[in-house]
């Protein structure tokens, strides 16, 4: 019982994949913004954001449905943007 539990609200390993390497782009981006700013160059956090969906969107469909190099599905795109959309709602919140 406990194991179909943990079956049901694990993700799949493929949608950890996407949430962990696009994570680590928007996180990237986000710390190359802040060196920016150090620097009095003015760069928002959107740039980091948009870049990143966007990027995860030209994965899903031509990576994997035009060029045939995967299944394009609208989960992989969801978990790949999960935690950029979170941590801008977080940003622009609080």
């Amino acid at each position: 019982m406990i194991k179909s539990i943990l079956d049901y609200i694990t993700p799949a390993h493929d949608k950890l994949k996407h949430n962990w390497q696009f994570s680590a782009l928007f996180y990237g981006l986000l710390l190359i913004t802040y060196v920016f700013i150090l620097f009095s160059v003015q760069l928002s956090p959107w740039w980091a954001y948009f870049i990143t969906v966007f990027v995860a969107a030209f994965k899903e469909v031509v990576w994997d449905w035009l060029l045939g190099n995967g299944t394009p599905e609208l989960k992989d795109f969801l978990a790949s943007i999960f935690y950029p959309t979170l941590t801008m709602l977080t940003i622009y919140i609080y």
